[in-house]
Order: C-alpha cells, then sequence, then structure tokens
C-alpha cells in the first residue's frame, strides 16, 4: 500500500507523463508540485526508489536533479482502482440520499392525493 505522499507523486507523475510515455523532469519541478516543505531532495529520492522498487515507476536515468521517468502499467492500473474507488464511495453517498428525498416525496404526494379523494380538508 502506498502512503499519501507517494501516491501523490504517482499521479502526479502520471499527468506529466501521459500514455506510459517517458518525459525528463527536473527535481525541482517535481518538489513544486507539493505544498512547501513537504517534499525535499531526499524524501523525493526515497519516494521514487519506493515507487521503483514496487514497479509501479521506470526510470531510464536520474543524474544531477535530473529524471527520466515514467508511469509503468502496474502503476496505471492502481491509480485507475483508486478513481473507480473514488466514485463507488460517491455513488454510496448519493444513492441513498436521493432514494430516501424521492421516498419523502411521494409519500407526501400520495397522502395528499388520499386526502384530497377522501375530501379531507387540509387546512
Amino acid at each position: 500500500m502506498l502512503d499519501k505522499r507517494s501516491f501523490s507523486l504517482l499521479s502526479n507523475l502520471c499527468d506529466l507523463c501521459p500514455n506510459g510515455k517517458y518525459a525528463i523532469l527536473e527535481e525541482k519541478d517535481l518538489m513544486e508540485l507539493f505544498p512547501k516543505g513537504e517534499m525535499d531532495r531526499e524524501t523525493l529520492k526515497q519516494n521514487i526508489s519506493f515507487l521503483t522498487s514496487r514497479q509501479l515507476v521506470g526510470v531510464k536515468y536520474a543524474e544531477r536533479g535530473v529524471y527520466c521517468l515514467c508511469v509503468l502499467p502496474a502503476g496505471l492500473s492502481l491509480l485507475e482502482k483508486s478513481r473507480e474507488g473514488k466514485r463507488e464511495k460517491a455513488g454510496r453517498v448519493l444513492f441513498p440520499l436521493l432514494f430516501s428525498f424521492l421516498g419523502g416525496f411521494l409519500g407526501s404526494l400520495i397522502a395528499i392525493l388520499l386526502a384530497a379523494v377522501m375530501g379531507w380538508r387540509l387546512c
């Protein structure tokens, strides 16, 4: 499982390296993708090494603060599963809310119609 920082780096690399193609990136540009102070050079190197060891990111070279990176199919698959999970979570919240609202509305409508048919005065 990836920690928050590694997952964020993988997601950013996916945006910077479309379709799994290699891209040449400078470490200062990669560090700017994170809030100030959250990612330093050593942490960036550790995260890239971690992603490489998990075969989520490919590294052609890493010299003098310049990286040639790509996101491997396993990394793309992990990101896609994560995005599907987020959509699924949104559906778990949205559908019950929608159906409870619809049920309350239809219940009130039926009560009003029955009262009208039976001749009861509502006000």
